[in-house]
């Protein structure tokens, strides 16, 4: 009798293979198994959008997975569902479900299917939750299955806004998210209350004193109040009136209490304080120290570490009770029951080792020893993170910190009255450790030098001093010296990856799965960069937020966003009765309206009607032109607009064929003449977006040749920054120069494609355009050792600028490689076109060649510097090298076109 037991990850397995015997068979199903089409919505919503049908299909690179499994459910008696016990792990249990059954089903089998769920991997949890197997969650399905649906709705509806709103950067990827463009919002909102942030100056006033009787050393007061009133001077005229009073003030001892202060320790971590700790302390990512938790569980050193609970199960108090009392005594325990806030997920615990004997040498040699796929650096880290974790856990279960803190408060007076100010109280602190309770494991870094800020901008300061002499009530004491201090107000500190996290926790934005993958989404398309720590919004960033927030205001409220999150946590509550479909439903309904309030106004028609006017004109059109699956005609592009405006239906693409048939030949270099129908007299029917507009005239600038007055339309239609001179001038003698010398010594293989697209350009009578010389002349100088009689002076007859070859650094080459062999998860390769970018495959492939040749190019090794960016997060000496070969991200472009308003009203009522 077989069962088959089926979890997550590889390495989650492997441990559990070892604790199951020999009737399981425990195999991965490696993550998701079934997710919604990359490509298209993947949702089939009803004509009354009161229904959403989620279209899943089988992951990419999924399928021997699935077939594996079948394969072993058909001969196993049972099948166990042991994915991760949180929303995300349920939805992969109910795929793994639905996949399964249906196979079975198919093969006119019944199998019984049970659901497993246990916070750690430790031979007591597992059989523990063998006994206890119960049905699928559906609810918590239903909640992970609208939040899905929900944020495919947002960036499938939203994301081409941006497009059609002239939102451009470099790689073309702009997108909105449900959560990540709020939480750009918010880095946004933080970049510019510091940029227009005004400083203002403050005083602060110490004065030096001691005993009137000399006889004790000197101790420092800090100014606290004036006339009992807050301290607060902010002007020049203010602060030397109370620098002359303290120098003349007479002071005496009004206040001497000593009285004892506690410090409590930490709960134990939940997702967010972990990684907010991580990053302060080791300076791991969020995403780095979720990969790096993931590890530790698989390995059944921690408990699961995406969770929002707080609490701990009764043995793992007794546990931590036992370590603590056996290595540092009974004075040392203090078990402490932490309570969740309301919304807590109950069933978790916190994070905590799941043994506390097991310590962070034994870890480390633990994971040398283990098939983690980590590398040297990264087990050394996720030891790290693991004693993090550890001395967490036992502080929690320690009593307070003890302090004899002693404070002294000194009243100044005037000794001429009726000056102003007559009054001032200063105070002095000094706090000495009387009990270390959970210090005792280590001073933790809680305590930061760091100074923190007032609302205002304003530096928080104490009075603590290292010793104060004893003093007696009504005790006068003598002025030393008064310290003013100047001081500028300060803006709001940019958030860190620590700081965003707990920003997000605090406003309800995210849950403890997704804090990570937010800040890693918004950091991957550029939107924000890391500098000095700090999280900073990008150009392209801004762009977006500044599109986003006042065409979408409600959607991408903070306090909206955060309510959205209630209800999705709400659906999977059966105490609060939530249908997902519901809920959906007037989600969508809000959506559609916000869709419908943010289109731009329509292209003045009289504008529209001008320029496909003029396109008329055009009997000779471009051949069409094919990237990837899609083709691109500009004389189906203008007779689909043309249909539009005059309310008939587009060609279709058979329609299309049939007209290049009987145009031209289709298949040969000759450009098609067709003539593009349309009636200048018709009344518009269908309105023509700006975009669409813009478009058009961008086309007909193209065909300036065949429409004389082309520039000018442009300029009456409202685009005149579109006019530009005349581009189909000769060539310029010097490219055509340039060109003919490569072509008689050949180019780098890496520049032939695009230098044969340059040459053909000149060749066929067209003029180069700035951008096009200027890589031409960097080709030239790629190719300098092919080129016969290669000199500066060459170049200066060519209009080059001769640059030295630039000498590779091998050891730069050698670190950056050795850092990139520890990624083990690579991004998903990309494809454009007909052409798939691989990163690991590009690795590889320069490894390789660096290990025959001994050298790389420059622009391999800028690629693999940008690697180095982008791979920041899975790297832990990235910062290092970064700083050390002064790796700077990229910079995005971003092209945004400045809304105009009915552009061409005025020129159509010439």
């Amino acid at each position: 009798m077989s069962k088959l037991f089926i979890v997550e990850s590889p390495a989650k397995a492997h441990t559990v293979g070892n604790i199951l015997g020999p009737d399981y068979v425990v195999k991965a199903s490696v993550g998701h198994i079934r997710d919604l089409p990359e490509h298209s919505l993947g949702i089939t919503i009803s004509d009354d959008n009161r229904s959403f049908e989620p279209q899943y299909i089988i992951s990419e690179g999924k399928d021997k997975v699935v077939d594996d499994l079948v394969r072993l459910a058909r001969s196993a008696d049972e099948i166990l569902l042991a994915s991760d016990p949180d929303r995300e792990g349920e939805a992969i249990a109910w795929h793994l479900y639905e996949v399964l059954n249906a196979a079975l089903k198919k093969a006119k089998l019944q199998k019984p299917f049970h659901r497993i769920e246990y916070n750690e991997i430790t031979r007591t949890a597992v059989l523990k939750a063998l006994q206890n197997p119960h049905e699928i969650n559906r609810n918590r399905v239903d909640a992970q299955q609208a939040r899905r649906l929900i944020d495919r709705l947002v960036g499938f509806k939203i994301s081409p806004t941006l497009r059609r709103a002239g939102l451009r950067s470099k790689d073309n990827n702009l997108s909105a998210g449900r959560v990540q463009s709020v939480a750009l919002r918010i880095i946004c909102e933080r970049d510019r209350e510091i940029n227009s942030f005004v400083s203002h100056p403050y005083w602060e006033f110490h004065v030096k004193v001691r005993r009137e009787d000399g006889t004790a050393t000197p101790f420092v007061l800090q100014l606290k109040k004036i006339d009992r009133q807050k301290a607060d001077i902010n002007d020049a005229e203010t602060a030397a009136k109370t620098e002359s009073f303290l120098r003349s003030a007479v002071y005496s001892v009004t206040d001497d209490k000593s009285a004892p202060e506690k410090k409590n320790p930490y709960p134990p971590f939940k997702t967010s304080t972990l990684q907010q700790a991580a990053n302060n302390q080791l300076r791991l990512s969020p995403e780095n120290t979720m990969r790096l938790a993931q590890k530790l569980y698989e390995a059944g050193l921690v408990t699961y570490m995406r969770t929002d609970s707080i609490a701990l199960s009764a043995d793992a108090i007794a546990l931590a009770k036992n370590y603590i009392v056996r290595t540092f005594g009974p004075q040392y325990s203090n078990p402490r029951n932490y309570t969740n806030k309301e919304d807590a997920q109950a069933a978790h615990e916190a994070i905590r080792p799941t043994d506390p004997e097991i310590t962070e040498t034994v870890v480390l040699d633990k994971l040398r020893a283990a098939d983690t796929g980590l590398s040297e650096d990264n087990i050394r880290f996720a030891a790290k993170l693991y004693g993090l974790i550890h001395r967490n856990f036992l502080e929690s279960q320690m009593p307070s910190a003890v302090y004899d803190r002693r404070t002294i408060t000194v009243l100044a007076s005037d000794s001429a009255p009726g000056a102003a100010p007559s009054t001032a109280e200063l105070t002095a602190s000094t706090s000495a450790l009387k009990f270390p309770g959970y210090k005792i494991i280590a001073l933790k870094d809680e305590d930061d030098d760091t100074p923190r800020q007032t609302a205002e901008g304003k530096e928080e300061t104490d009075d603590l001093q290292k010793e104060i002499p004893a003093l007696e009530i009504n005790g006068k004491l003598k002025a030393l010296e008064v310290l003013p201090d100047k001081k500028e107000t300060k803006p709001p500190k940019r958030f860190s990856e620590a700081s965003l996290v707990k920003e997000l926790e605090a406003r309800g934005i995210g849950r403890p799965s997704t804090y990570a993958s937010i800040i890693r989404t918004i950091k991957e398309r550029n939107y924000v960069e890391t500098k000095d720590r700090s999280l900073r919004a990008t150009e392209i960033g801004l762009a977006l937020n500044d599109y986003l927030v006042p065409n979408f205001p409600e959607l991408f409220d903070v306090g909206f966003t955060a309510a959205m999150e209630k209800k999705l946590d709400d659906v999977e509550n059966p105490d609060r009765n939530i249908e997902w479909q519901s809920m959906l439903a007037d989600f969508y309904k809000r959506l559609l309206g916000w869709l419908e309030a943010a289109k731009p106004a329509p292209a003045d028609p009289e504008a529209v009607r001008k320029v496909l006017t003029a396109l008329c004109a055009v009997q000779t059109w471009n051949q069409p032109r094919t990237v990837g699956k899609r083709t691109f005609s500009d004389f189906s592009f203008a007779q689909d607009i043309a249909n539009d405006f005059q309310g008939f239906a587009r060609t279709t693409a058979k329609e299309r064929r049939a007209q290049s048939r009987t145009a031209g030949q289709p298949d040969s270099a000759t450009p098609p003449s067709q003539r593009l129908v349309f009636d200048p007299t018709s009344a518009p029917v269908k309105p023509i977006s700006t975009n669409q507009l813009g478009t058009l005239v961008r086309m007909m600038l193209r065909y300036r040749n065949q429409i004389p007055d082309a520039e000018t339309i442009a300029r009456e239609t409202g685009f005149q920054e579109l006019a530009a001179p005349n581009q189909t001038e000769a060539p310029d003698p010097t490219s055509v120069r340039i060109v003919d010398i490569l072509e008689s010594a050949s180019v780098e293989e890496r520049d032939a494609n695009f230098f044969q697209s340059l040459a053909n350009q000149l060749h066929n009578g067209r003029r180069l355009s700035d951008k096009q010389l200027f890589y031409l002349r960097k080709i030239f100088l790629n190719a300098r050792a092919r080129i016969p009689g290669f000199s500066p002076e060459l170049c200066s007859d060519l209009g080059i600028a001769y640059e030295e070859p630039v000498a590779v650094d091998v050891d730069h080459i050698r670190m950056v490689l050795d850092a990139l062999k520890g990624i083990t998860e690579w991004n998903e390769p990309k494809r454009s076109g007909k052409r798939v970018f691989s990163d690991r495959e590009f690795f590889e492939s320069v490894d390789g060649q660096f290990r025959k040749n001994g050298t790389l190019s420059e622009k391999q090794i800028a690629a693999l510097d940008r690697m180095i960016y982008q791979y920041r997060e899975k790297i832990p000496n990235a910062a290092d090298l970064m700083q050390r070969f002064r790796i700077q991200p990229p910079k995005p472009r971003v092209f945004a076109r400045k809304a105009r308003k009915s552009p061409s009203r005025t020129a159509a009522g010439k």
